[in-house]
C-alpha cells in the first residue's frame, strides 16, 4: 500500500477479530517507530509490548478496543537527555518525538491490513506499577493492535482551506507562492 492510501485509509479501529498477528508483522510494526524524526537525534522511545490479556482494561478506562485487540504497545519517554538540552521544551519534544513514532506505527500496520487505536485516556500511575515502568519514564499513549472486525467509515474532515493561512495567521489562498518565470 503507498503512503497516500495509508493517511487516508486508515481509521480508528475499535473492535478486532480473535486472530493473532504473527511476531514478523508485529517486529515490522515496532521496527517502523524508530524510523521517526527525533529532536536532537535523542530517540527517547521506550516501547513495552504486550499480547493482550485483558488485563490492561483496568487502567484504560475499559475501551473496548483494550479488550479485543491481539497486543498492545505502551509508548514511553525517558526525557532526561531532552530536559538536559533543551530545559522545559525537552518534555515537549519528547511527546512530539513519540508521537510521531506512533503515527509511523499506525500507517505500518494499515498498509498491512492490521487495525490499531491511539488510547490516550488510562491510569498513568496504575499503567507505570502494573508495568513496573520507572518513575523517570513518561507513558505518552497505549496502542491496540489486531485484525478488524469492521472497518468505520471515514469521519468528516473540515476543508484544507479552512485549516491553513499563508504567510501570517488568517491569510486565505490567494496564490502566494507565484511561480517566477525564468
Amino acid at each position: 500500500m503507498d503512503v497516500d492510501k495509508a493517511i487516508k485509509t486508515r481509521r480508528s479501529i475499535r473492535h478486532f477479530k480473535k486472530k493473532d498477528v504473527p511476531w514478523k508483522k508485529i517486529n515490522e510494526i515496532l521496527e517502523s517507530f524508530i524510523y521517526a524524526p527525533c529532536a536532537g537525534e535523542i530517540q527517547n522511545w521506550k516501547l513495552i509490548v504486550r499480547k493482550n490479556d485483558g488485563k490492561l482494561n483496568d487502567f484504560c478506562y475499559n475501551q473496548g478496543s483494550i479488550v479485543e485487540s491481539d497486543f498492545l504497545v505502551v509508548v514511553c519517554s525517558d526525557n532526561t537527555e531532552l530536559v538536559r538540552l533543551y530545559k522545559e521544551q525537552g518534555k515537549l519534544f519528547g511527546v512530539q518525538n513519540n508521537a510521531a513514532g506512533i503515527q509511523n506505527m499506525l500507517l505500518k500496520a494499515a498498509s498491512m491490513k492490521i487495525g490499531s487505536c491511539w488510547i490516550g485516556m488510562y491510569d498513568e500511575s496504575k499503567l507505570k506499577g502494573f508495568l513496573k515502568i520507572p518513575d523517570k519514564l513518561d507513558v505518552h499513549a497505549v496502542i491496540a493492535f489486531g485484525y478488524p472486525d469492521a472497518k468505520p467509515e471515514m469521519p468528516l474532515r473540515v476543508a484544507l482551506n479552512n485549516v491553513v493561512s499563508f504567510n501570517e495567521y488568517g491569510n486565505p489562498r490567494r496564490d502566494p507562492f507565484p511561480l517566477v518565470k525564468k
